[in-house]
């Protein structure tokens, strides 16, 4: 949890998850597509590997959505260089 929420903790803003599922839920639906596409098209996936792909790809974007709705932060956008000593 950000720090920020355990000093002082705040309400949910409802309209900004609103926002959020349009554009996450469209979002998530192209990654969908894209794996299918993947799994199908180029790895010629039989049954098993084909459910494991999806399972690991649903994983993965799943955690990305839990860090940014517990820390507010997008990963690309917040990734600040450090300071090289």
């Amino acid at each position: 949890m950000d720090e920020s929420y355990i000093i002082k903790p705040r309400r949910w803003d409802i309209k900004l998850i609103g926002v959020f599922m349009i554009y996450t839920g469209p979002i998530s639906s192209i990654y969908d597509f894209l794996t299918f596409f993947l799994m199908l098209g180029v790895f010629h996936a039989l049954e098993s590997l084909f459910h494991t792909g999806w399972f690991v790809e649903s994983l993965a974007t799943q955690a990305l959505v839990l860090f940014v709705i517990r820390t507010g932060v997008i990963l690309c956008a917040a990734a600040q260089a450090g300071r090289c000593w």
